[in-house]
C-alpha cells in the first residue's frame, strides 16, 4: 500500500518565487473523496520560519506539528 497520491514539485529563480509557485499549484490542487494533509501543506507555505528559512530538520515534526489542529 502506498499512500503517496500525487507529488507538487515547483522551480523558480528564488526560494520567494518558488514558495509563491507552490501555493499557487496548492491552490488549484483538488482531491475528492479521501482525506488528505493537502492543507497542512498550505499552511506550512504560509509558516513565518519556513518562509524566512528559519526551519531545522526536525522544525515540522517539533515545532510546526505540535500546534497543528
Amino acid at each position: 500500500y502506498d499512500s503517496l497520491l500525487a507529488k507538487i514539485i515547483t522551480m523558480a529563480n528564488s526560494r520567494s518565487a518558488c514558495i509563491k509557485r507552490m501555493k499557487s499549484a496548492l491552490d488549484e490542487f483538488f482531491v475528492e473523496g479521501i482525506d488528505t494533509n493537502h492543507s497542512l501543506h498550505q499552511d506550512l507555505m504560509n509558516d513565518k520560519v519556513f518562509i524566512e528559512n528559519k526551519h531545522t530538520i526536525n522544525y515540522l515534526e517539533n515545532e510546526f506539528l505540535k500546534d497543528y489542529d
